[in-house]
């Protein structure tokens, strides 16, 4: 998204300021998306986005919640289908069209922040781990429902399969953010699901 001019709005919108600030913190990472890069895009001066945000962390989480809620909404939706195999072509199609969508790539807000994250943010990066492990927990439920209807062929356990398709996902988003095409993640991800054997 373009940079505002400098300067406060006539009318201050709340959330299309959040948007605008996710969108920045999704393409630069926590720690490279400075209070200047925030204040000069959404038009505001430091006060004002204090009085609206009380800190870049606080912001940096409401965006992720809604980062959550909005561009990985996909991932629910994928889980939910009843044939497996469905579910888990459906979860990852989605997530390299995520991935891939924007010019250039930026990959996963989640994962990149955390792996761009140095120790000074140890606790931006163990936030960011929590909510993966919320993505993880997901794809586990699911995984296990699939074993019970014997929708998966390997013998392998529960918690291998869906450590697996998280690692898939990982390296999907660092591949994307390093430039790896959307035709070639698509036949990456094809490929382990051959080896997982669902």
């Amino acid at each position: 998204m373009k940079a505002r001019p400098v300067g406060r709005p006539s009318i201050f919108n709340k959330e299309e300021a959040k948007k605008i600030a996710c969108h920045l913190f999704w393409q630069h990472g926590y720690e490279e998306t400075s209070l200047t890069d925030l204040t000069q895009a959404m038009g505001i001066n430091r006060s004002s986005f204090y009085r609206a945000f009380e800190s870049k962390e606080v912001l940096f989480h409401a965006c992720v919640e809604t980062y959550m809620k909005e561009e990985l909404k996909f991932i629910p939706a994928a889980l939910a289908q009843p044939n497996f195999e469905d579910c888990m072509t459906a979860l990852l199609s989605n997530s390299v069209h995520l991935m891939t969508m924007h010019t250039p790539a930026r990959g996963c807000l989640i994962v990149q922040g955390i792996v761009n994250c140095s120790d000074q943010n140890q606790a931006i990066a163990n936030y960011l781990k929590q909510k993966r492990m919320q993505l993880e927990n997901l794809v586990r439920k699911r995984v296990q429902q699939a074993q019970v209807k014997q929708e998966i062929k390997s013998g392998q356990s529960a918690v291998d399969i869906t450590k697996t398709v998280m690692t898939l996902y990982c390296g999907l988003s660092i591949q994307a953010a390093s430039g790896t095409n959307q035709k070639e993640l698509i036949n990456v991800a094809k490929l382990i699901l051959k080896m997982i054997d669902i």
